[in-house]
């Protein structure tokens, strides 16, 4: 996995050490190491980490927390899943390899999710190929899930992340 950390990122919110700790991971916020409890999470009862296939995902997300968070999941569920902390480096990622499935915040540096969802789109209609982009944002009023929508964007989820929720979105991307 790609996984960077930044330091001048701010603290995790509460909301996010509450979401790392329902999977049974144990936070040290002052540096953003996590020690999981793996028994745990391979202890959790939801369909999306039973008996599916590998998946190559790009997250593309600039929080620290919330990168942990997806690692943690893809990690429990053997998914390759490769970081990428702003649109730029998505777009990047994006030309030197095939994904299975794209998750894409919204608020990003340098590039935002609307923009690299648009040039994404752009780059797939010369290539003819359609790599679905679940946006996966704490901006979850109407109005942000149609600019999402009108993006290219295939789907929206809220942060914080309801897994069953994340669980049917891949399961109807993925087609798993």
């Amino acid at each position: 996995m790609n996984m960077k950390k930044d330091s001048n990122f701010p603290n995790p919110s509460e909301i996010e050490k509450d979401a790392l700790e329902s999977l049974g991971t144990k936070s040290k916020v002052s540096n953003l190491s996590l020690n999981l409890d793996q028994e745990k999470l391979e202890e959790l009862d939801l369909e999306i980490f039973k008996n599916t296939p590998a998946l190559k995902i790009l997250l593309v997300e600039d929080n620290p927390m919330n990168q942990e968070f997806f690692s943690c999941l893809a990690s429990v569920k053997g998914w390759d899943m490769d970081i990428a902390d702003n649109g730029q480096k998505a777009l990047n990622y994006h030309a030197h390899t095939h994904y299975d499935l794209i998750l894409m915040d919204i608020h990003l540096p340098i590039l935002n999710g609307f923009e690299t969802t648009k040039r994404i789109r752009d780059i797939e209609r010369k290539k003819s190929k359609r790599t679905p982009i679940i946006a996966v944002s704490a901006s979850a009023m109407e109005d942000d899930v149609i600019m999402a929508l009108q993006s290219g964007m295939d789907d929206h989820i809220s942060k914080p992340v309801n897994i069953d929720l994340l669980s049917k979105a891949v399961k109807k991307y993925t087609k798993i």
